[in-house]
C-alpha cells in the first residue's frame, strides 16, 4: 500500500509539472504585463507585517515565473520522472507479465544510465540495483528469453548469454 502510494504521488506529480510547463509561456506572458497587479491581488486589503509578507511572497512567485533556470530544471525533473511512471503504470496492471516489468527496469536504468548529472545517475541506479537484488532473477531474465518476440536479442554482449546459460537458469528454476 505504501508503494502504491507513493507510486500515484509521483505520477500526480508527473501530470502536474508537465501541465505547468505546457502554461508557462502564458504565466510568464502575465508576469511581464501585469506584474503589479499580480502583487496587489496577492496583498488585498493586508496590512502593516501581513502586506510586507504577502508582497515578498509575491515578488519571490513573479519572479520564480520570469526565471529561465526554474523551468529549465523543471522539464529536468519531468524528464527524470516520466520513464518512472511510465514504468509504473505498466507494471501495476494485473496482467503485467515478468519479462515486461524487467524490461522495464533496464528501460528505466539504461534511462538514467546516460544521465548527465553523475548524483542523479548514481543514486538512482544504485536503487535499481537494489531492487533487482531483491528480485527472483532468473525468473525474469527467463520470462524475456522464453518471450517469442524478444529471445536473446535483449541482451548485449556484456550480458554473455547465450543457450547453455539459459538452460542452467531454467533448471535452477525448476528445482
Amino acid at each position: 500500500a505504501y508503494l502504491v502510494a507513493n507510486l500515484t504521488r509521483w505520477t500526480t506529480h508527473c501530470i502536474a509539472f508537465i501541465r505547468l510547463l505546457r502554461v508557462q509561456n502564458a504565466l510568464k506572458l502575465k508576469v511581464i504585463q501585469n506584474r503589479e497587479g499580480i502583487i496587489h491581488a496577492q496583498v488585498g486589503a493586508a496590512t502593516y507585517a501581513e502586506k510586507d509578507r504577502l508582497t515578498q511572497d509575491a515578488i519571490k512567485h513573479c519572479d520564480l515565473i520570469a526565471d529561465a533556470s526554474f523551468w529549465s530544471a523543471l522539464e529536468d525533473v519531468v524528464g527524470d520522472i516520466e520513464p518512472i511512471c511510465y514504468g509504473t503504470n505498466i507494471n501495476q496492471k494485473d496482467s503485467t507479465r515478468a519479462n515486461e516489468v524487467l524490461l522495464t527496469l533496464a528501460g528505466i536504468f539504461l534511462h538514467f544510465d546516460a544521465h548527465p548529472v553523475p548524483e542523479v545517475a548514481n543514486g538512482t541506479k544504485k536503487r535499481i540495483e537494489k531492487r533487482w537484488k531483491n528480485c527472483d532473477q532468473p525468473l525474469f531474465v527467463l520470462a524475456v528469453i522464453l518471450n517469442p518476440f524478444e529471445g536473446f536479442s535483449r541482451f548485449g554482449d556484456k550480458a554473455g548469454m547465450n543457450h547453455f546459460l539459459c538452460n542452467r537458469l531454467l533448471i535452477s528454476v525448476s528445482a
